[in-house]
């Protein structure tokens, strides 16, 4: 990613593995802060730690709905603990890009 996302969020659905994991750590290989979010908790808390100690910020947050809409409702709040919401959404399940 060639994109330099310095100061801002990126909430990424599908973050316990595959291509969701891969797409949050590359935001924060850019810059970006997390947030990560999938129905298995345990895998994206690990994660999210495993992003907070090589010196990124992320958060994991368990989710139960699939669709972008919905994340930004409900994590607008969550995205307080790193000062800022979202700027971007990635959205696997249904492929929705917000900005």
């Amino acid at each position: 990613m060639r994109t330099d996302m310095t100061g801002r969020v990126a909430l990424v659905t599908g973050a316990s593995g595959g291509i969701g994991l891969a797409t949050a750590r590359r935001f924060t290989e850019a810059g970006a802060a997390v947030v990560l979010s999938a129905r298995r908790t345990e895998l994206i808390e690990r994660e999210a730690q495993s992003l907070t100690d090589a010196g990124h910020t992320a958060i994991a947050i368990t989710a139960a709905s699939c669709t972008a809409s919905w994340h930004m409702r409900r994590f607008s709040r969550s995205t307080e603990l790193i000062h800022s919401p979202p700027d971007l959404i990635r959205s696997l399940v249904r492929s929705e890009i917000l900005r």
